[in-house]
């Protein structure tokens, strides 16, 4: 049985595929493991409209 691709890997390929520059591909992936680690490890799509929240709504 082959393993689920990792999110990280998918954002590298998709960013890669639109030659984004390494830098951006970094800060992307940095970014969405800050977001992952905040909701305890949740993969995004298991997170449903609760991951998604207002900046305004953080800040308050």
């Amino acid at each position: 049985m082959d393993k689920p691709v990792k999110l990280t890997d998918q954002v590298r390929a998709g960013v890669r595929c639109k030659y984004y520059a390494p830098s951006t591909e970094r800060v992307y992936r940095f970014w969405i493991r800050r977001y992952i680690l905040y909701h305890g490890k949740n993969h995004p799509k298991d997170l449903g409209g609760r991951g998604v929240v207002s900046p305004a709504d953080v800040s308050a």
